[in-house]
């Protein structure tokens, strides 16, 4: 049978048709998927590389939560503007701990995988209570409130790093029993800020 007569028959039957993408694109998938499954780079954290502390783990549910990945990545490619720009390109080892990954896809702020240790504690404060405060020509909204909101307000965290654990993070028991009490007197801001400081900081040789 000529191709020309394969494709009159599958314009014919609809079934067969949507048969035939789906089955392509299984193909197509499983060639991208299943290389991933085998490869160590992928499930081995890098040398510097940890579990997120408690605080940090509430600052990353908040970073989430208020959408910042949908204006900030969290890849810097190994393009040469890139690492001029941002610091050492993201390492797969760098991201074992990410549940999801936030690597994101567009950039209306800056990369932010390389900003831990970049500005102080105090300079993101301002800054997410009021960023044309240290950044004027900034268009990113303020998030005053999350000063006065405590940190431990849903009280799940023993939970999430149980669950965590489950899925392969090494958190000891003792960490997961006093984690509350790391979140005492934390708001919400604090959380979001340690977060931050911790991205990137597993740079390979100790770079940002």
């Amino acid at each position: 049978m000529s191709a020309v007569g394969l494709h009159k028959i599958l314009e014919r039957n609809i079934g067969l048709l949507i048969f035939g993408i789906l089955f392509i694109s299984s193909i197509g998938g499983l060639v991208q998927v299943l290389p991933s499954l085998f490869e160590d780079s992928l499930s081995t954290a890098a040398p510097n590389t940890k579990p997120y502390t408690p605080l940090q783990l509430v600052g990353r549910d908040i970073y989430v939560r208020e959408y910042c990945s949908v204006c900030h990545s969290q890849q810097i490619r190994p393009l040469l503007a890139e690492v001029k720009r941002y610091g050492a390109n993201s390492e797969a080892g760098e991201f074992v701990y990410d549940r999801p990954f936030l690597w994101g896809s567009k950039r209306t702020g800056p990369d932010l995988h390389r900003i831990g240790g970049k500005y102080t504690d105090d300079w993101h404060r301002v800054h997410f209570t009021n960023p044309r405060a240290v950044v004027p020509e900034s268009i990113m909204p303020g998030y005053p409130w999350l000063a006065n909101r405590a940190a431990d307000a849903d009280g799940d965290i023993k939970q999430k790093l149980q669950t965590l654990r489950m899925l392969g993070h090494p958190y000891e028991e003792e960490v997961i029993e006093h984690a509350d009490d790391t979140l005492k007197g934390k708001s919400e801001l604090d959380a979001l800020i340690a977060y931050i400081q911790v991205l990137g900081t597993a740079a390979p040789g100790g770079e940002k």
